[in-house]
């Protein structure tokens, strides 16, 4: 799951509470689609719009790239220190 910290940056360019984002990031690692969870799952998004979902889904998914890029950086320089 993406760290609450790296959501805060999306969170206040929307206003959409910690918890949504967690709750849809989590659903969108499930496979979910966005029109599945704008109509089947309202209750744990807290009903943001179709438009609010695919931005997240957008972020999330740069976050994801970023964070794996980042490790893996991490991983190359640790290997060259033996």
């Amino acid at each position: 799951m993406v760290d609450s910290l790296l959501l805060k940056g999306f969170r206040g360019s929307t206003g959409i509470s910690v918890h949504q984002l967690e709750q849809t990031i989590k659903l969108f690692e499930e496979g979910a689609t966005i029109p599945f969870i704008a109509r089947y799952r309202k209750e744990k998004t807290g009903g943001l719009s179709d438009e609010n979902l695919l931005e997240l889904k957008s972020y999330s998914k740069k976050l994801r790239t970023l964070t794996t890029e980042s490790n893996s950086s991490l991983i190359h320089f640790r290997l060259k220190e033996f």
